[in-house]
């Protein structure tokens, strides 16, 4: 009678073992890649109000526009900030040359005039450089830095659908991108990011060997019964 039940947890294990491609670690990512990062995507209706007094609440960075959300910090955040409470500034082209000025639009939040959006003019004369700002309206900006819909690559579409993107290793190539689609802006902006735990090649392994095992137990079981 021992004999008989102990048979019946050996042919139940290399059931369930054998079974293990359809329910063990199913969860794992799709990339083999060992120690791979995964990147969570998702796009979101951008809110906005219009005019130089305006704002634009959006969930994340935006490219080409400096100084928004996180990235407030730098040497081109901080002469822009001055250069919108004090005016122009006027130097040396090789001193100029210290500042990265980076994208065409840049928000300033303590502008001192409430004007939090601008557009970046530098002029040239000479051997100066003179530095100014010129206060744009939030849907200047949004409507010059955004793509269409149909610019997407085919990995980021779906996020205008609801969806949530993955991508492993690397961030997805339009991340940060304001995008127009029937009239609304959209940002594509990442949600989270996790190591993949356990990646598909540990997944494939682990099946395997499960299955494997499953296969020599219900092997040994029918041979004991035969």
């Amino acid at each position: 009678m021992e004999r008989d039940w102990s048979s019946l947890v050996v042919l139940a294990v290399g059931l369930v073992l054998v079974t293990s491609p359809f329910w063990l670690l199913t969860d794992a990512g799709t990339n083999p890649s060992r120690g791979e990062t995964v990147h969570a995507y998702e796009a979101e209706e951008i809110e906005y109000q219009e005019g130089v007094r305006g704002y634009i609440r959006a969930p994340g960075d935006v490219e080409r526009l400096d100084c928004y959300f996180r990235s407030r910090e730098g040497p081109g955040c901080l002469f822009a900030a001055y250069v919108a409470q004090h005016g122009p500034v006027t130097v040396n082209t090789s001193e100029f040359r210290r500042y990265d000025l980076g994208a065409k639009y840049v928000a300033v939040s303590d502008s001192g005039s409430r004007k939090p959006f601008y557009r970046r003019v530098v002029e040239y004369n000479d051997r100066n450089v003179t530095y100014s700002l010129e206060a744009v309206g939030a849907e200047t900006v949004l409507a010059d830095v955004a793509v269409n819909e149909s610019e997407l690559s085919p990995k980021a579409r779906p996020t205008l659908d609801g969806e949530t993107v993955e991508t492993y290793g690397r961030p997805l190539h339009h991340a940060g991108e304001v995008v127009r689609a029937d009239g609304t802006y959209y940002l594509v902006h990442e949600t989270g990011r996790w190591s993949a735990d356990p990646d598909t090649f540990e997944a494939m392994f682990y099946r395997v060997v499960a299955f494997v095992v499953g296969l020599g137990l219900l092997r040994w079981r029918w041979r004991v019964s035969g």
